[in-house]
């Protein structure tokens, strides 16, 4: 398998349609468990969705080299510089497999909490590659698209809405918790159907 696209994927919304637009024959999605409290849920809709659509998926355990996990501040969901940590460890795998491009899923909505899920971020981080003379580059093709358009472009390439994890804190049975900030986005898309 030649590898020319590494999909940052968390089984969300924003990261199915980005998968979608690869082709599964040259793609590799990669989950990274960072000690999130939804780990075990989100892995298992990763895993569910890249095995629906015939992607290969890749699991980072990352837990341990971040000393019990990351975490937001309180009932804040941002954790500073997540996605550059996890950028770095796809870029990593990219350059590895000789892949040219990282894909993550930012959508406009994300970019009023999330400095990281910025245009001036994507530039900055790919500066950075540049400057290591990586042939790697970042890509956030969703940044001008809000959720409700995310999740209608999911269903024109394929992907069910359904099929997507996106809660911070799901219950022990291992629903959403319909309060935190992922569901209630999530409430909105569900509202545009």
């Amino acid at each position: 398998m030649i590898i020319t696209d590494v999909v940052l994927f968390s089984g969300g919304l924003d990261s199915a349609v980005i998968l979608l637009g690869r082709d599964p024959a040259s793609t590799l999605a990669v989950f990274v468990g960072y000690g999130q409290s939804h780990e075990d849920v989100e892995y298992s809709y990763a895993r569910a969705f890249a095995e629906r659509h015939g992607y290969t998926l890749g699991f980072i355990d990352a837990t341990g080299m971040l000393s019990g996990g990351l975490c937001g501040d309180g009932d804040s969901p941002v954790v500073p510089l997540r996605n550059a940590l996890l950028l770095n460890l796809a870029c990593s795998i990219a350059e590895r497999e000789g892949a040219e491009s990282v894909w993550i899923g930012c959508n406009r909505d994300d970019r009023k909490v999330f400095a990281d899920c910025r245009p001036a971020f994507r530039l900055a981080f790919n500066a950075m590659l540049e400057a290591c003379e990586s042939r790697v580059r970042v890509r956030m093709p969703l940044t001008m698209s809000t959720k409700r358009d995310v999740a209608a472009l999911l269903r024109d390439r394929g992907g069910r809405v359904e099929d997507t994890w996106s809660c911070y804190y799901p219950t022990e049975e291992d629903e959403p918790c319909g309060e935190c900030m992922a569901c209630k986005a999530r409430e909105g898309v569900w509202a545009s159907r």
